[in-house]
């Protein structure tokens, strides 16, 4: 079965795969798997998982890190000609300025996996009897790498309207519609709020991760 996409609807769909979070490449490390909370482990010498494996698989889905980057200094302007910016510029000893970078390093709070989130909330999004759920959709969507009408003979078993060509396309656009605007990579100042605590480090969420496992 065929279901092809109009322009506008695969330039969506292209944009969906190129944000969809992909797994860990690497699973295990080296040594024998071992169970930190009471000192047991693999009699059959499993391996040991990867700390970004355990937590793509026991992390929530709105887990969040912190990202650093290098953003422009603007303090042009803002400052009389003789004085100096104290985030970009770089003193000797003496005081004296040494040289202005004129960039500035800043840090914001993101979603580790913002298409993942995305899914989780689609999911519990309920839908009319009988309808494909979103996520489902998108998931199949996922696994098919982006072949529409494969991922819709896949859940036609399911909800066998999707085995209708038209039916499908209509369905798949208001997927990756929802996705679309359900989609984001910064945490909120709002949510940051909300939520009263810091953010767990990525040293938390291994530890977490180990007992857990």
């Amino acid at each position: 079965m065929s279901v092809l996409l109009s322009t506008p609807w695969q330039e969506l769909l292209d944009w969906f795969l190129e944000h969809a979070d992909s797994p860990p490449r690497k699973m295990h490390q080296r040594g024998v798997w071992i169970d930190p909370s009471d000192h047991a482990g693999s009699v059959l010498g499993s391996p040991d998982w990867t700390s970004s494996w355990t937590r793509w698989l026991l992390a929530p889905p709105n887990a969040t890190t912190v990202e650093s980057y290098d953003d422009t200094c603007y303090h042009a302007g803002q400052l009389p000609t003789e004085a100096w910016c104290p985030s970009c510029t770089v003193l000797r000893p003496d005081g004296k300025i040494l040289y202005s970078t004129g960039i500035v390093s800043r840090s914001r709070l993101r979603y580790r996996w913002p298409m993942r989130l995305v899914l989780h909330r689609l999911w519990k999004t309920p839908n009319r009897p009988g309808r494909p759920n979103w996520a489902s959709v998108l998931w199949q969507l996922l696994i098919a790498d982006g072949d529409v009408g494969r991922a819709a003979s896949a859940l036609a078993h399911r909800w066998p309207q999707l085995a209708d060509r038209m039916l499908a396309r209509a369905v798949f656009v208001t997927a990756l519609k929802k996705a679309r605007r359900l989609y984001q990579e910064d945490v909120e100042i709002e949510v940051i709020k909300t939520a009263g605590r810091k953010p767990k480090s990525d040293a938390q969420l291994d530890a977490e991760a180990a007992v857990r496992r």
